[in-house]
């Protein structure tokens, strides 16, 4: 019977409910700690993995991907992209865990890896093992020869033995002698340990990860198949390129962008914007409306073919993530409207703004009333910085707590943060100026963690305090230093980055034209990487927002790589999945490592001391890429201390707000786009990593998948050892090229600045085709067919000038 109990175990149906599933007594309850938002989700995990704890481990450590962004390759392991946690080997109820923590393992047949391919090693140590325990059981406890006649039936040994043998008999196996076991001396029975389903599947998970390679094509194209997952990024690209090409092949018609303009990018966002709203704004009775071929012409440029389609993606990406002003959009998304209902839209809009403003205005002057307190008085006398505050002293140039006053830990902490942002920005006052921004409100100082604007203005403010002492104090120091021309940048960056108030008083005072032409998309942690601006979310932007999705839609849907590098929990919106705490750490590096350590603050046995001064309330300042002012995150939060008791609610709050809630349209109208192009289910398998290998490719142009990929053909007529010494003055120019220089030749070659994650990104494979001897003409190039042409030059160095000139100046040929 229990032979016949481990054979069902191993069906595909028992250890897909082991992976998906938990037994509901070992859920712990949803507060707290435990709270679903600080798990782990399913692609941050991996067979054998135990998830950490969310908060003891540092960023680096525990999600290195986030740290580490160019980790992310096709071939990469989810160990090393999201940390490799240290493993138990038993999992048990809480009635045998306390007797399970004085078990002593030196080592176990179940941690390493078998000699052979035997049972009896294993299996007869086992029993060994059961012979040791019942010795020293019965040393133990003597146990009256009457009572021990009065059991019936056979001993535990006796069962431990036949079941062996029967084991035995079933495999076609004899008893053999095994390499032995390390001592294993446990303090309680072994048959009463409950092992780790995590570990036994870890144990062989390189061995089901090559069952998912090998039974993919029957047994995991059956639904909710675990295979899909344990293949890797590999199986599950090729089975999303199948499915593409066979909604590409059930299609009859094209788009066709025509965009006469010379790549201007406020005529190329309108008019691509207006005729996608035209193709995807007719009724049709098929949702969604993929296309067969995306068919692209420029102004005065030759071709529409792939290579074309690829220099648009390319070039569309560009214009939306630049940091300029949107182009007037009233008019694109309802052309036949005319231009009297976006009128009335603004000026409607504008009444709306005005109204909410007002509120705004009523409720912080009621507030002010009603929360007279110390506490309040003394965060608003906190915004003002002050000249006598002493310097800052970073841990790196001494001990703080040498200092006759130190500061308090969470102090010191920020500081450490805050002094090398600060020290890039004015090196010659950074621990002055330091000082002075530590003594704002902490609610303040996480704010200018989270945003460069806000803590460039403030580091502005602070200079020019500075300069105005030393002009009061005789400047003749600061003029040897040449500081007083820096008021006149002072004053220009104010000018640019705005007034050195609060982000409340900005937001309530500043007058507004009512457009709606803030750039789409901010970088708030790692550069390259955007998130979408909500702007005042006016029908015009969150169509803009649709549209960005629907090219999305699109490059997937035509096997072409898109430059729109977006923030994991971004993806993870597109792909209808939960956005989760671990999701913060690649939005924003920074603020996850202060919230991090605030709960280890709140562990601490002084918790209550530290957050009393740390003067926290449930709201936060928005930076002005997140629509500025303060917001409450729960009902008169701003009243509501945070304390070592709410703290994981103020830190959910806070992660949840400015992920989801300030971005909530923008991102539901970018998955709205998505799913017009592609049905719902073919994402179904794909997780944020997968999606960001098929869209973006790889970042950084690895020169030795470049040479596998690429084949050369020759129309020169020399011989072959001139050949060979040729394509080798060419690989070692291009391995020597910095990352950007391999990123405009890539982008010379094939439209594209990326390489696709695998060979089947490439339509057609990269060629080079070497020309007869020339030293005059530069190398061109034909993007539709990813073909480089380039002459049998005389020498190395001409070779490096002609192929550095030829991809600064972007003379593609067309030959």
């Amino acid at each position: 019977m229990k032979i016949q109990n481990m054979k069902t175990m191993m069906t595909p149906t028992k250890v897909s409910a082991a992976l998906n599933d938990k037994d509901d007594d070992s859920l712990p309850a949803e507060t707290g700690q435990n709270h679903p938002f600080f798990r782990r989700s399913d692609s941050m995990t991996f067979l054998g993995c135990i998830p950490p704890n969310p908060f003891e481990v540092p960023l680096a450590e525990a999600i290195p991907l986030a740290d580490q962004p160019h980790l992310l390759q096709p071939n990469a392991r989810k160990e090393d992209l999201f940390g490799r946690p240290s493993q138990g080997l038993y999992s048990s109820s809480a009635s045998s865990g306390k007797c399970l923590m004085e078990v002593t393992v030196d080592r176990n047949c179940l941690e390493v890896l078998p000699t052979k391919m035997s049972y009896a090693a294993n299996l007869k140590n086992v029993m060994n093992m059961q012979n040791r325990q019942k010795k020293e059981g019965e040393e133990q406890n003597i146990v009256p020869e009457e009572a021990e006649s009065s059991k019936p039936g056979p001993s535990a040994h006796d069962l431990a033995a036949q079941l062996k043998s029967s084991l035995l008999a079933e495999i076609g196996l004899t008893e053999s002698e095994g390499p032995p076991l390390t001592s294993f001396r446990p303090q309680c029975s072994f048959m009463g340990m409950v092992i780790s389903h995590d570990m036994l599947l870890g144990r062989w998970r390189l061995s089901l990860e090559l069952f998912g390679r090998v039974f993919m094509e029957d047994v995991g194209a059956e639904p909710g198949s675990i295979l899909t997952e344990l293949g890797g990024f590999e199986v599950k690209e090729s089975k999303f390129r199948r499915e593409m090409e066979k909604l590409r092949n059930q299609q009859s018609r094209d788009l066709s962008l025509e965009v006469k303009v010379d790549r201007d990018r406020d005529l190329l966002i309108q008019q691509t914007m207006r005729q996608l709203n035209n193709h995807f704004g007719r009724r049709c009775a098929t949702t969604p409306m993929a296309v067969h071929r995306v068919k692209v012409t420029f102004k005065d440029e030759p071709g529409e073919g792939s290579g074309v389609a690829r220099s648009f993606y390319t070039a569309i990406a560009q214009a939306f993530l630049s940091n300029e002003k949107l182009p007037n959009l009233d008019c694109i998304q309802n052309a036949n409207k005319g231009t009297h209902t976006s009128l009335m839209q603004r000026l409607r809009n504008r009444g709306e703004r005005d109204r909410e403003r007002e509120r705004e205005r009523e409720m912080r002057r009621s507030s002010g009333l009603r929360a007279g307190s110390r506490r309040d008085r003394d965060r608003d006398f906190r915004r003002q910085l002050s000249i006598d505050t002493r310097p800052f002293r970073p841990a790196s140039e001494g001990n703080p707590s040498d200092d006759p006053d130190p500061l308090p830990a969470h102090r010191q902490a920020l500081g450490e943060r805050l002094y090398p942002r600060v020290q890039a920005m004015q090196p010659a006052f950074a621990s002055k100026i330091t000082g002075m921004l530590l003594e704002l409100s902490p609610a303040q100082l996480l704010l200018l963690l989270a945003s460069e604007d806000s803590l460039r203005a403030r580091v502005d403010e602070a200079m020019e305090l500075i300069i105005a002492h030393g002009r009061e104090n005789g400047a003749d120091s600061i003029l040897d230093l040449g500081l007083l021309d820096s008021s006149e940048k002072v004053q220009e960056n104010r000018k640019r980055h705005g007034s050195s108030r609060s982000v409340v008083d900005m937001d309530l005072d500043d007058t507004d034209d009512g457009d709606d032409n803030a750039p789409l998309f901010h970088q708030p942690g790692k550069r390259g990487f955007y998130t979408p601006r909500p702007g005042k979310n006016t029908e015009a932007r969150l169509n803009c927002f649709r549209n960005i999705g629907r090219i999305l839609g699109l490059c997937l849907l035509q096997n072409e790589l898109c430059p729109i590098t977006l923030n994991r929990h971004v993806i993870k919106v597109l792909l209808g999945r939960k956005v989760n705490w671990h999701d913060f750490a690649f939005f924003d590096p920074v603020m996850y490592e202060s919230l991090r350590q605030l709960i280890l603050a709140s562990q601490s046995s002084d918790a209550d001391a530290v957050f009393s001064a740390m003067d926290l309330a449930f709201a936060i300042d928005l930076c002005k890429e997140e629509g500025g002012g303060q917001v409450e995150l729960i009902p008169n939060g701003v009243n509501i201390p945070v304390t070592p008791q709410n703290v994981y609610e103020y830190v959910r709050k806070y992660a949840e707000h400015r992920m989801l809630v300030v971005a909530e349209q923008p991102l539901h109208a970018m998955r709205k786009g998505l799913l017009d192009v592609l049905p719902k289910n073919s994402l179904e398998d794909l997780t944020a990593e997968d999606f960001r290998l098929l869209v973006n490719g790889c970042g950084e142009v690895n020169v030795q998948m470049l040479i596998s990929f690429t084949s050369f053909n020759d129309e020169s007529g020399e011989n072959a050892e001139k050949l060979l010494q040729f394509k080798r003055w060419f690989w070692s120019i291009v391995e020597k090229m910095s990352m950007t220089e391999r990123q405009d030749l890539v982008y010379f070659w094939t439209s594209s600045p990326s390489l696709p994650a695998s060979e089947e990104g490439f339509q057609p494979m990269p060629s080079i085709t070497i020309r007869p001897p020339d030293d005059q003409h530069l190398p061109t190039a034909n993007t539709c067919i990813s073909r480089l042409y380039v002459p049998l030059y005389s020498s190395k160095q001409i070779l490096k000038q002609k192929l550095l000139l030829a991809i600064k100046t972007k003379n593609f040929g067309f030959v």
